[in-house]
């Protein structure tokens, strides 16, 4: 600014050094248009920014369910071998046990009701008659 040599200013031997704008009227609202597209340019930016937000949401969502049902079978196979593992640790040797010849008097009575022995001469066999 101080380089405008036929300034008024320049003549008088002043030098300005810096201005300050405090107000400026604009009748034709061309500054307010200026504004009004940088607006217009974020707001455009910020939905484009979400809707990447949220295509990448659905798309981890996507990849969580795909990962999901491909563990699903295996899964199952785990739950399938737990199935048989149990049956051959627990439940066929407890099926064994109840199932072996027994002795001793509770096993004679057994015996005799699977027979279908009466049951009062069941009793007389443990002396309760």
């Amino acid at each position: 600014m101080s380089q405008i040599s036929g300034s008024p200013l320049h003549v008088l031997g002043l030098d300005l050094d810096g201005v300050q704008i405090t107000h400026i009227i604009d009748d034709v609202n061309y500054l307010d248009s200026i504004g009004r597209a940088q607006q217009v340019a974020l707001l455009c930016d910020s939905r484009i920014a979400e809707a990447q937000a949220e295509a990448e949401a659905q798309a981890d969502i996507g990849a969580i369910s795909a990962r999901e049902a491909a563990e699903l079978p295996m899964q199952t196979e785990w739950i399938g071998q737990m199935h048989h593992q149990l049956q051959a640790d627990v439940v066929a040797p407890a099926e064994a046990a109840c199932h072996r010849p027994r002795s001793g008097p509770l096993a004679a009575l057994r015996q005799r009701r699977r027979q279908g022995e009466p049951a009062a001469a069941r009793w007389a066999l443990l002396g309760r008659v």
